[in-house]
């Protein structure tokens, strides 16, 4: 058998005039199965037994009409005196019925120079996938597979969420910039004016007002109570004279005479209240007495004259004793 498979060999490479007939010692095709289904995958393998100074290889690529060849090699293994070169593939039939598998060139090389080897395949049935002796009306057909998915690789996701990470980090610098453009272009805020200062500032405008007497007393009344609660951290404008007289001394602010500040104010109630009246001098001495509680100098001459009331308004007076339980308004 071993020799008509060589014999065949030769006379395959005679007939192509291929290069010079190699002598291996022997030669075998072996095939994992006679029988394969259409498409199905079986092994194969050559096995040639030669002297070591020999070598054989597969071509580049196999032309094996109707099979198609894949993962071909061959590996070189000492056995004796001698060397054994097995050549294994997987082949593939593509057609119904019996087929041999075309003999496959090996190159060669002898020590006497380059020569070519075909080695014949056995022969190989190709069968269906359905049995040929079932009866076609027994046979039950499917229906057709839905769609399947394919799932595909892709950086749009994290594409996407890069652009949305930069154009938040944008939008939070132009938000910082524009504040701070707004910062530099916005106007500095004034110092908070001291109380004393205040105080000033109205006594100022209300000496050069030429107000009347009521209006003035109002004015000069609400001036000096706003000083007070400034100084001393209490609601003056929502209280009594008699109140605020009170709290004063119970809060024994060193800058401030609770008698002193009520005595003014109290004069003040009976213009506001009792419709008195204020002479220039009057007007004048009722500023200093104002002034000097800025600098926490109050003293007794200090305080205003009481203001001179109209005979015609007499039957006012019940309104005057009232006034020192007024609040402020």
């Amino acid at each position: 058998m071993r020799r008509l498979a060589v014999a065949l060999a030769a006379a395959w490479a005679a007939a192509a005039g291929a290069e010079p007939l190699a002598h291996p010692w022997s030669v075998q095709a072996r095939a994992a199965r006679a029988e394969v289904r259409l498409g199905e995958p079986f092994g194969y393998e050559l096995e040639i037994r030669h002297a070591p100074a020999e070598s054989y290889a597969l071509p580049a690529e196999l032309a094996l009409g109707p099979f198609e060849a894949e993962a071909p090699r061959c590996a070189r293994e000492a056995a004796g005196d001698g060397v054994t070169t097995t050549c294994t593939m997987r082949l593939a039939l593509f057609e119904l019925g019996a087929h041999d598998v075309p003999a496959i060139p090996l190159a060669v090389r002898t020590p006497a120079g380059d020569a070519r080897l075909a080695v014949p395949g056995p022969r190989i049935t190709g069968a269906g996938v359905v049995d040929p002796a079932a009866d076609p009306a027994a046979l039950a057909l499917r229906d057709p597979a839905p769609p399947v998915p394919l799932l595909v690789p892709t950086w749009r996701p994290l594409v996407a969420g890069g652009a949305l990470l930069a154009a938040l980090a944008l939008a939070i610098a132009v938000a910082r910039a524009a504040r701070r453009a707004r910062r530099r272009a916005s106007p500095p805020v004034a110092p908070p004016v001291a109380p004393e200062a205040r105080l000033l500032a109205r006594l100022d405008a209300l000496g050069a007002s030429g107000c009347d007497a009521r209006a003035f007393a109002f004015a000069l009344s609400e001036a000096v109570r706003e000083h007070v609660a400034a100084l001393a951290a209490i609601p003056a404008l929502e209280l009594t004279t008699g109140e605020l007289v009170e709290r004063l001394g119970r809060a024994d602010n060193p800058r401030l005479d609770a008698g002193e500040v009520g005595a003014g104010l109290e004069r003040l109630d009976v213009v506001k209240f009792a419709g008195g009246e204020l002479t220039p001098a009057q007007r004048a001495g009722a500023l200093r007495w104002a002034r000097r509680l800025v600098g926490g100098t109050t003293t007794a001459s200090a305080t205003p004259q009481p203001p001179a009331v109209h005979p015609e308004r007499s039957a006012d007076a019940p309104a005057t004793a009232r006034s020192r339980g007024t609040r402020h308004r």
